[in-house]
This record gives structure tokens, C-alpha cells and sequence, in this order.
């Protein structure tokens, strides 16, 4: 696998979180929300890929999170994104609209305020400076450790 390849694997994710992302999965197929995972852990050379286009990259910018800014990076984070006709639809908002009322109830907090409808992150984790700082000195396991203390 290349490093920044898109992941879509549930393994690579804090198990606290996994769960209930997994239970607001569930939910929001059971109500007829047509969502699939389209991104989950976030190596941080795909983090630094994605940060580069329509910076250092052609495209249009699509994340102002850096290498280590991104809950993506610590397995906290996953994109859904709907899957209508067979194909990735990021603009049917009466299915985000209702998929974040769900999330929200099983304790995981969206970006959709600033526009961003796919993400979904667990809710009260310490800043993202922290998290950093943690795993640069000591990796993802010890920032799961100290998560443990809050959600094990």
C-alpha cells in the first residue's frame, strides 16, 4: 500500500471510536441513508498529499489540516460519503442533514458547520497540538493510551 493511498479499513481506527461510528453506521443505514466509508486513518504523507493540491499541487484546496492536524492521523476521524446510482454523491444534503442528526446522538461530532458534511470525528478528544506532540515523541499507541483514560 502507498502511503497516500485512501484508506477505507475500520483496523487502523481508535477502537472506542470504531464502535460508535460502527453504531451510527447502523443507524444511518437503517433509516435508508445511502453512506459508505470513504476515508478513515490518514497516513500523514497522505495528509501532506491532500494538503499540497491547489497549493504545491493543481486542483482545488480541499484541506487546510497539515501532516499531524488531522484527527484522520491519530484514528479518530472517518469520511462517509453517500453512494447513490453507484457513484461517491457529495451533495445530497437531505441525506447529510439527517446523517448528522444520528452521529450526533451516538457521541461523534461533525465538521458539517464549516462545510465539510463527510466528516465525522469522536467528540471531546484533547487539542490536536497535544495529540501531536504525543505522537511525535512517543506514536499512535501512546495517544491511545492517554484516549483510554478518557473513553477505555
Amino acid at each position: 500500500m502507498n502511503a497516500t493511498e485512501r484508506i477505507t479499513s475500520l483496523n487502523l481506527l481508535y477502537y472506542p471510536f470504531r464502535i460508535r461510528m460502527l453504531r451510527g453506521h447502523e443507524l444511518a443505514i437503517n433509516e435508508g441513508i445511502p453512506l459508505r466509508f470513504f476515508e478513515t486513518y490518514r497516513f500523514r504523507e497522505r495528509q501532506q498529499y491532500l494538503y499540497d493540491q491547489g497549493r504545491g499541487r493543481s486542483g482545488k484546496i480541499i484541506t487546510n489540516a497539515q501532516p499531524g492536524f488531522s484527527y484522520h492521523n491519530y484514528g479518530l476521524a472517518v469520511d462517509f460519503v453517500m453512494w447513490i446510482n453507484g457513484k461517491w454523491d457529495w451533495s445530497a444534503m437531505s441525506h447529510y442533514k439527517k446523517m448528522a442528526e444520528i452521529m450526533e446522538s451516538v457521541g461523534l461530532q461533525g465538521l458539517y458547520r464549516h462545510g465539510d458534511w463527510p466528516h465525522w470525528q469522536l467528540a471531546d478528544v484533547p487539542p490536536m497540538g497535544f495529540l501531536n506532540t504525543l505522537y511525535m515523541k512517543h506514536g499512535l499507541e501512546a495517544v491511545w493510551d492517554h484516549l483510554d483514560e478518557s473513553f477505555g
